[in-house]
């Protein structure tokens, strides 16, 4: 099939759904979303306008949204219990499907799960709904609300869920395989959709995300450098960021795609001249009010006469979007937006990127980038298909694979894909390899190293005194710098519901008492709980947080910035080199297939494509910079040409090609 009649099937099949379903009425609305632990007040309706960025995108939507409610790709609807089935409320997958007397949508990609420990997350294509339920005598009770948007403004004959029902204590009723929820004068109904993959809160939005600055523009157009692991997260309307050598803290409001940031507490630290400019312009960007693009899985923020920064998502459960866990096994197709599937359809990423399978019509022989929670395929072909084979199958898993990125995580052993939107248009992938998935937080050594008090202008941050260290398995255990301790937990996938703390009584001296009674204050009853790469975050809402980090932990050749410190060559037998401990030469690999290189005078920027142990560089150019002379940045520049082979050890990374050795420090 050709893409000019790929387009006109998907057109043909947009217009058929469109006419076969009644669209909501439009409605207009300028929401302030100010997240709070209450949720937003209006509810709005959204057209897609940012969500799907290409034209695979858009296949990939339609095809798997619109066009399976006119094409069967798994041959019937026999995910969705049969009406004298029963199910529960908790532990369904359910879609939303309409509201009231309307017309029903019963492929809506709308879903919702509520977990056995009360956690709720309902998505659609417009908005992320997350929130602590109590199931309770025939009413769902909701606190610790959180509202995230998606790109979009109005939906187009889609149906999306209203948060205000969830806020209001709403009722609920279960008849066989279907759930009515009642609230605000409102009615939902939904239907048990099991063959849809559990909705996650893990997903790359503006707020309740956290995001890693990979780039900084000047208000000239001119590309900084970055360097460290300068974040930016907004939780119930409180920002926390770095501008790569202070921390940001304070109230924001983000009120459609317009960030208001005005009031930040912002620390003291003087900041080196090789990062005074960057920091510069990220403060500038966030003292007032930004605007925000998002796109994927890559947020930008600008300012106008300030300049534009530049972010990749972090996904938080970083087990379920671990690369090892995807890569190395052989996974089998078996559902589509819910719908069976019985083809043959398979796929295999190997760790160094080769893509092997089979989309339903043709076997994958293609390259793939995996990232925690990104995967990134080239070298698909068309979609032209012959008619002897299924090619709305093929059609949309090839879409769904060439998004740029597509979207993966592990989901009770399965591998899901999709896009930036609705997480009900999905891959869902089996594999008979059943290789232990552990949460995160779980068989690790975590190490105390800072506490956090407070938000806004009164935020505070203190790093600790001494060797703190904290692991969870059957037991909390934990030391507070005087005492010990131990307390039976349960561990949610968000939460700990720590139980009574007992441990040894030493009277403590110095700074320590006030110490350890921030730790024991936090770690106290339900706690919540994200790690993020070897980062452990524990917050107790309205008291504070614990950071730890993974014990033994150390740098990452991807997102870690590599400072020079010696450039050896060996010619005819003979070793020279030449290093220094301050050097200004900092090499930094992104992770999406790229590298930056600050060497003080210019800045360079190309691709690196990495492997088990071996990185190629190419595509080189010169971003600018200052007029000087750095011979061990231009010994660099020439080397990072053609494939080279790393390693790490003792924090230290190893590069050597040819008779040519660099040797970085983290």
């Amino acid at each position: 099939m050709t893409d000019d009649q790929m387009d006109a099937r998907l057109r043909r099949a947009g217009e058929a759904w469109r006419s076969a379903t009644t669209p909501a009425a439009e409605t207009d609305a300028d929401d302030v979303h100010v997240l709070s632990p209450e949720p937003a007040r209006r509810s709005r309706r959204g057209r897609h306008t940012g969500l799907l960025a290409s034209a695979a995108v858009v296949a990939a939507a339609i095809v798997a949204g619109a066009a399976v409610l006119i094409v069967t790709v798994g041959g019937g609807d026999e995910t969705n219990p049969s009406p004298g089935d029963t199910v529960g409320l908790e532990g369904t997958v359910w879609r939303l499907v309409g509201y009231g007397n309307d017309q029903r949508l019963p492929n809506s990609p709308a879903t919702l799960h509520i977990s056995g420990d009360g956690m709720l997350v309902a998505d659609d294509s417009c908005r992320l709904i997350g929130a602590r339920v109590d199931v309770n005598q025939g009413h769902l009770y909701g606190t610790q609300f959180q509202v995230r948007d998606y790109n979009c403004t109005d939906s187009a004959g889609e149906v999306t869920f209203d948060p205000d029902v969830f806020a209001s204590a709403p009722s609920y009723s279960l008849d066989g395989a279907g759930l009515t929820i009642t609230g605000a004068g409102k009615t939902m109904h939904l239907v048990a959709s099991p063959g849809l993959p559990v909705p996650t809160l893990d997903r790359p939005t503006v707020t309740g995300a956290t995001w890693r600055l990979v780039g900084v523009t000047d208000p000239s157009g001119t590309e900084l450098p970055v360097s460290g692991e300068a974040t930016f997260r907004i939780d119930n309307g409180t920002l926390h960021a770095g501008d790569t050598c202070n921390t940001l803290t304070g109230p924001a409001v983000l009120t459609g795609r317009e960030l208001d940031t005005k009031d930040l507490a912002m620390t003291e630290i003087g900041c080196s001249n090789d990062v005074a400019p960057t920091a510069a312009v990220v403060d500038a960007v966030f003292s007032g009010t930004a605007q925000t693009e998002l796109l994927g899985t890559r947020l930008t923020i600008s300012r106008d006469a300030a300049g534009s920064l530049d972010y990749d998502w972090i996904p938080s459960d970083a087990v379920a979007t671990d690369p090892a866990n995807l890569t190395g096994r052989t996974w089998r197709l078996t559902a589509v937006a819910g719908d069976p599937v019985s083809d043959a359809v398979t796929l295999r990423v190997q760790p160094d990127g080769t893509t092997t399978g089979n989309d339903g019509c043709r076997d994958i022989n293609a390259s793939a980038e995996v990232g925690p929670g990104t995967l990134t395929v080239t070298g698909l072909p068309p979609a032209d298909f012959p008619p002897t084979c299924n090619g709305d199958l093929a059609a949309t898993v090839d879409s769904l694979l060439k998004q740029q990125p597509a979207l993966w995580r592990i989901s009770e052993e399965d591998l899901v894909i999709n896009g930036p939107g609705a997480q009900g248009f999905a891959l869902v992938y089996s594999t008979g390899d059943a290789r232990p998935v552990l949460s995160p937080l779980l068989g690790s050594a975590w190490t105390l190293t800072t506490i956090e008090t407070g938000t806004g202008p009164d935020a505070a941050s203190q790093s600790v005194t001494g060797q703190l260290p904290l692991a969870v398995d059957q037991r909390l255990q934990f030391d507070d710098g005087c005492n010990a301790h131990t307390a039976e937990v349960t561990v949610g996938d968000a939460t700990l519901d720590i139980g009574a703390v007992g441990g040894t009584q030493v009277r403590c001296v110095g700074p320590v008492p006030d110490q350890q009674h921030q730790i024991l204050a936090v770690l106290d009853g339900r706690v919540s709980w994200r790690v993020v790469r070897d980062q452990l975050t524990i917050t107790k809402e309205g008291v504070g947080a614990l950071v730890y980090t993974k014990a033994g932990a150390g740098p990452r050749l991807v997102g870690t910035p590599w400072t020079l410190t010696s450039v050896q060559t060996d010619r005819s037998g003979s070793a020279s080199g030449s290093g220094s401990s301050d050097s200004r030469v900092v090499l930094t690999l992104d992770g999406r297939g790229g590298y930056r290189l600050a060497t003080g005078c210019h800045v360079y920027a190309g691709a690196a494509a990495i492997s088990r142990s071996t990185v190629t560089f190419s595509d080189q150019r010169d971003l600018g910079g200052d007029d000087c002379l750095n011979t061990m940045a231009e010994q660099v520049v020439h080397l990072l040409d053609g494939p080279a082979d790393w390693s790490i050890a003792h924090g230290q990374l190893t590069v050597t090609k040819g008779n040519a050795t660099l040797t970085f420090r983290s």
